[in-house]
């Protein structure tokens, strides 16, 4: 994980990120059957996330280690899960893969939370009576996302 040059310095030394990052290898190091991480990378600048990311999917999947791993931060979550758990108040709304939540969402919390472009809004959200079937689609939300918000 690219923690040697920290081998010689105190904890109390060490930076936000540096203290994430050396409790995680400390914590790979060991024989465990599930690891419960949350949001291992917070403190992290955008580069050093994406790098600490892979390496650490990477790793878990070559020594084939249970993982949960919490975030707020859904190009995370898409990125780094092989199956999500999305959560609201507490409560699990939703689990599946990413491209089976991504395709049939189960509500608008959930719509809401996953987006596969960068920069777009996730989903717009329009009342069915609005549109031109109009009664069909009385009491319906109708969620519309934009595929390529750069205008591609």
């Amino acid at each position: 994980m690219g923690l040697a040059y920290l081998l010689d310095r105190k904890p109390t030394t060490l930076w936000g990120g540096e203290k994430q990052r050396v409790a995680l290898g400390r914590c790979i190091t060991r024989d465990a059957s599930v690891f419960l991480v949350d949001e291992p990378f917070a403190n992290l600048d955008q580069a050093l996330r994406e790098k600490y990311r892979v390496n650490l999917k990477r790793l878990l999947k070559q020594f084939n280690i249970t993982t949960v791993y919490v975030t707020h931060d859904h190009h995370e979550a898409l990125l780094s899960a092989d199956v999500l758990a999305l959560m609201d108040c507490g409560r699990i709304e939703q689990v599946g893969t990413p491209q089976e939540i991504y395709d049939a969402p189960k509500n608008t919390c959930v719509a809401g939370f996953l987006n596969v472009s960068t920069g777009g809004p996730p989903i717009s959200p329009i009342d069915g009576s609005s549109m031109p079937q109009g009664e069909a689609l009385a009491h319906t939300w109708v969620g519309v996302r934009s595929k390529h918000p750069e205008g591609a």
